[in-house]
């Protein structure tokens, strides 16, 4: 084979590697090639996303008027992934550098799908400021509220 017909026959087969590695770049980009390759496990589902919030928030109280007491702190655990998923969730109450876990649950939601988690907290005011955090375990997340305690004679 001459140089000149062995250069040519490399071109082409430059040509024909890169024309099929479009065609099979173009493929995987259908849905059909996305199935294929998270079938295959070279691709997985977009992994969404999982939002925390408390329900209401401006009803969360600033302050505590007594030493001792019971506040409703109901939160939203939503789904935004395209998969069904148990949730562990604990709540927390900290202060003076210290956490005690006064609730903790599971709750399993679908695609898409939002919970409400009530909760009552007993809450005993012994210094200034309470935290209350939520959080889950996985993902890991968290939300808290600052609770300013009343007065000691109240």
């Amino acid at each position: 084979m001459s140089a000149l017909s062995l250069r040519a026959a490399r071109r082409w087969g430059l040509v024909i590697l890169i024309a099929g590695a479009a065609v099979v770049v173009s493929v995987f980009q259908t849905g059909a090639g996305h199935a294929l390759l998270r079938e295959t496990g070279l691709a997985q589902d977009s992994a969404g996303y999982t939002s925390l919030s408390f329900a209401r928030p401006q009803s969360l109280p600033g302050k505590l008027g007594s030493r001792h007491g019971k506040v409703g702190a109901p939160f939203v655990i939503h789904n935004g992934t395209t998969a069904t998923r148990d949730y562990r969730w604990s709540v927390f109450l900290l202060r003076d550098g210290r956490s005690r876990r006064v609730h903790a649950g599971t709750v399993r939601l679908s695609a898409g799908r939002a919970a409400v988690i009530s909760q009552s907290l007993r809450i005993a005011c012994t210094r200034d400021r309470v935290r209350i955090m939520v959080s889950l375990q996985r993902p890991a997340e968290s939300i808290d509220a600052w609770l300013t305690c009343g007065s000691r004679g109240s």
